[in-house]
């Protein structure tokens, strides 16, 4: 087996947005790539523990985005990966391309006009969608952030586990016998 076989794959966010996109996934939870259960070698725990602090950057920033996102005024501002991730995209567009036409009915037919009394009882439907989607989001991405900071913990243990080993070895001059899989 080669040696990168061992290790696991490095995806940024707008990769893990096109696997989900690929895979038919829709607005639910996009699945968020897990650190490599048990490295052996030092340099292998570095690399694991290196990837789940990425992992866990990436988890919090779209914890931030989508907070954020929850506040006064600030659901329709646009956060164009958080939104790729979380199937939010789609809604956004809709109740942006419908709030440009809403503007030019009222510009025409006027303020009462059936098609635009319908425009805005479709964009009220809209930011109530957007809105249980935005708080589903932060609820996955929150989980997600749990899961990284998890994983974090569990790689500087490994990363620990590593040195202590290897200084070991440089200590007794014996190579340590493998830990268990």
């Amino acid at each position: 087996m080669p040696r990168h076989a061992s290790r696991p794959a490095m995806l940024t966010l707008a990769g893990l947005a096109a696997l989900v996109v690929l895979s038919g996934a829709g607005p639910a939870r996009a699945a968020v790539p897990a650190v490599s259960a048990a490295p052996v070698l030092a340099g292998d725990a570095t690399a694991a523990l290196a990837q789940a602090r990425d992992r866990e950057a990436q988890t919090a920033a779209a914890v931030d985005s989508l907070r954020t996102a929850l506040r006064p005024g600030r659901l329709f501002d646009p956060m164009p990966e958080v939104d790729r991730l979380y199937g939010l995209e789609t809604l956004r567009a809709d109740y942006a391309d419908l709030q440009r036409r809403a503007a030019g009915y009222r510009a025409t037919l006027g303020d009462q006009h059936p098609t635009l009394l319908a425009a805005d009882q479709i964009l009220a439907d809209l930011r109530g969608e957007l809105l249980a989607a935005t708080r589903k989001a932060l609820a996955s991405a929150e989980r997600d952030a749990a899961g990284a900071r998890a994983a974090v913990a569990g790689a500087e243990r490994e990363a620990a586990a590593a040195r202590q080993t290897r200084a070991s070895a440089d200590v007794t001059g014996a190579i340590p016998p493998a830990p268990p899989l």
